[in-house]
């Protein structure tokens, strides 16, 4: 049964009057949603219906039920991030995704810039106040209708952990097609932030699955461990739970770099963000480089540094702008394979010299290395974001015990010839 037709059916619970029969219907939608294929809980929250007046304005405990605990209204926040937007990133047009009634929007016009903005709720778009009512539309995420590169910045203030991980990667394609520059988005997360406030697990995760998650390095939330409203719905409509490398590693996957630098302004201007409420991440677009292939350029394994505790360390001489390839081959010695699946076992991150820009993050969990390994070597490709000529230094750091080595990197070819790093199965 499609979720959508559970609307309005009583579950046999209809006779029953009262308290007990609004509590009885929930228990039994509670449970029949928990035995639901996720694909279908998807579809029920990418639904203009889940965001109506019921998320956005009915008074609720949040901590139980999905949506805003109070009527969605102009918080001095808005001011603030518009403020933020205009100092660092100096932008002509702003896009808002996910604008819900556009407040955000419209502190962004008061503050001089041209703004516009999307949202999937019908509910939400018709309330907004009317200065702001023609610059917003009623869009579907992964096909925006703008020109290509039209803005100069894109923000995707809590709206990204709301797309299924199955779509959240046409999604950011369609985020690096919209902008000529810059992503600004705050995304709930969990695990360590180099740049900022860490992330937490509580709000996000089943208190009884914490435990499990503080013991291993997983980087995305079963979907089964996340925490559910009363109705059996991922809280809030919150679809994805993942680490701050995880999103960092897809971004970067894409042909964006990480902009710590930013990242820690924002953190020190915004109130929310200082807190830890809000977890901010700064992409910064990376221009094409030249169609003509580069030489590659070739490490050994006496290149690489032992740091002990299974890390290892190199560094690339300067690449042209461009993104590029980044092809390892490690070998293996020996790998727990009794860890679980969705398990880290090996993360590999490239920044700049100062460390303030990830330019590139591959992360290996035990399922991919049990499907990818071959004989006692492991491949690994990964993009290389690179916005001028510059050193590179690259890590590779093991999650556990298992013990795992860089044998050859081969660094080569340009953003016409890049051929996209795999990505894990969901």
């Amino acid at each position: 049964m499609r979720p959508e037709r559970l609307e309005g059916r009583d579950m046999g619970a209809g006779r029953l009057p009262g308290r007990a029969g609004r509590w009885l219907r929930r228990r039994l939608r509670k449970i029949f949603f928990r035995v639901l294929p996720r694909k279908s809980i998807y579809q029920r929250v990418l639904t203009p219906d889940f965001y109506s007046h019921d998320y956005f304005d009915r008074r609720k405990d949040p901590l139980r039920e999905s949506g805003y605990g109070e009527a969605l209204t102009y918080r001095e926040e808005f001011r603030e991030v518009a403020e933020v937007a205009r100092d660092l990133f100096r932008p002509t047009r702003v896009l808002d995704m996910g604008c819900a009634k556009g407040f955000q929007v419209l502190a962004l016009r008061r503050a001089g810039m041209e703004a516009w903005g999307i949202d999937i709720s019908d509910y939400a778009v018709s309330e907004a106040p009317a200065e702001v009512e023609p610059y917003l539309k009623v869009e579907e995420y992964r096909k925006v209708h703008f020109p290509d590169q039209y803005f100069d910045l894109v923000l995707a203030m809590e709206v990204l952990e709301h797309i299924p991980p199955t779509d959240i990667r046409k999604v950011v394609e369609e985020l690096h097609r919209l902008t000529s520059r810059w992503i600004w988005a705050t995304i709930p997360c969990f695990g360590t932030n180099p740049f900022g406030p860490d992330g937490c697990l509580e709000g996000k995760i089943q208190p009884e699955r914490i435990s499990y998650y503080r013991k291993h390095v997983v980087d995305l939330a079963s979907f089964r461990h996340l925490v559910r409203d009363i109705e059996g719905y991922p809280i809030h409509g919150h679809l994805i739970a993942a680490s701050f490398d995880w999103w960092t590693a897809l971004f970067t996957s894409l042909g964006f770099l990480r902009r710590g630098d930013l990242e820690t302004e924002i953190n020190r201007r915004l109130g929310p963000a200082r807190e830890g409420i809000w977890n901010c991440l700064v992409f910064e677009k990376v221009r094409e480089g030249s169609p003509v292939s580069l030489e590659p350029v070739r490490l050994t394994e006496a290149d690489f540094s032992s740091g002990g505790n299974g890390t290892w360390s190199a560094t690339l001489p300067a690449l042209p702008t461009g993104v590029h390839r980044l092809d390892l081959e490690l070998r293996v010695q020996w790998i727990n394979w009794r860890k679980p699946d969705e398990d880290r076992l090996l993360s590999v991150r490239c920044t700049s010299p100062g460390g303030d820009r990830v330019l590139g993050m591959r992360l290996v969990s035990y399922g991919e290395a049990r499907r990818r390994k071959s004989g006692r070597l492991l491949p690994v490709e990964m993009t290389l974001a690179c916005p001028a000529d510059t050193e590179v230094r690259m890590e590779v750091c093991m999650a556990d015990e298992s013990r795992v080595q860089p044998l050859l990197s081969v660094v080569g070819g340009s953003s016409s010839h890049l051929r996209p790093a795999p990505q894990e199965p969901v």
